[in-house]
């Protein structure tokens, strides 16, 4: 399973890195897109509940100093409460994804 960041994005380094990704991974089966804060258009048809993991995707993305402000938490919890209200689960929290390729 292979993750990439949204091809689909301003910024041209995450359109380049989908690119590359998608060209490196032409014999994998199985590559979802995640979501990017700069993405110019993503429409999420798979979900997975990050309730237990929320807290440590947060403080992995914190980590990147240079990319975000330190009140990067509540857009965060904000986009995956959404994304439980759209699937009726307003106790949890989902990340979305735009499903690119998958074979079973």
């Amino acid at each position: 399973m292979i993750f990439v960041g949204n091809g689909k994005d301003t910024n041209q380094d995450h359109r380049y890195g989908f690119n590359a990704t998608i060209a490196a991974a032409r014999n994998i089966g199985n590559i979802l897109v995640y979501e990017s804060g700069s993405r110019i258009s993503f429409q999420p048809t798979l979900f997975s509940d990050v309730t237990d993991f929320i807290d440590t995707k947060i403080k992995a993305i914190i980590q990147h100093k240079s990319q975000f402000s330190s009140d990067i938490e509540e857009p965060i919890k904000g986009q995956a409460k959404a994304y439980a209200f759209i699937l009726k689960r307003s106790k949890k929290y989902f990340e979305g994804f735009e499903i690119f390729r998958i074979i079973n």
